[in-house]
């Protein structure tokens, strides 16, 4: 299974609850793909290296019109603590 994340990489979004859950996932064949950058780029890193997810969970940096990557993957991941409406959901 192929999980996408597209956004800022900030506290509101939760990525560090989907790292968390990668953890829980990493033998069932799930890969998370998490699209962005942002103040906790380098946190997440080092959090997929202490975890030893570097076979599931790929930082692909930040990407024009990454709406058009979507079809890529079988799910977009929206691990967010709060937000109004995320744009991704529009696009």
């Amino acid at each position: 299974v192929n999980l996408v994340y597209v956004g800022r990489f900030s506290q509101e979004k939760g990525i560090d609850l989907a790292i968390k859950a990668m953890v829980l996932l990493r033998k069932e064949n799930v890969r998370l793909y998490l699209i962005g950058y942002g103040p906790m780029e380098l946190w997440i890193s080092e959090m997929i290296e202490s975890h030893d997810l570097q076979r599931n969970v790929f930082l692909l940096g930040k990407r024009n019109q990454a709406s058009q990557l979507l079809t890529n993957f079988d799910a977009v991941l929206i691990p967010s603590r709060f937000e109004g409406m995320p744009f991704i959901v529009l696009e």
